[in-house]
């Protein structure tokens, strides 16, 4: 009974570790996203701010879709809009499951 307190807690350790990394992964790349669009298209503090909230609305938006749709119909209407955005094929790799 003790070793399976101990695995919960390491599970939990990890999990946290996890969203940890994930967090600052996300971080880092809107900040190169923001240094990118500063260097090609002269973004400077207003319009990185605009960027900053969209980019969270469309985030909530895309979550909130997960949760009541799914991830698959979620990340079919994102690569739907890429396309569109884009004018190319876009894929979206499903992500791998850890059981």
């Amino acid at each position: 009974m003790a070793r399976n307190g101990y695995l919960e807690k390491r599970k939990q350790h990890i999990d946290a570790v996890a969203s940890q990394r994930t967090k600052t992964a996300i971080d880092r790349t809107m900040w190169l996203a923001i240094v990118a669009l500063n260097d090609e298209f002269g973004f400077a503090e207003i319009r990185a701010q605009r960027f900053f909230e969209r980019m969270h609305k469309v985030a909530e938006a895309y979550n909130a879709e997960c949760w009541q749709d799914g991830d698959d119909v979620a990340n079919e209407h994102l690569r739907l809009r890429l396309e569109k955005i884009l004018r190319c094929e876009v894929k979206i790799e499903k992500e791998k499951s850890n059981a």
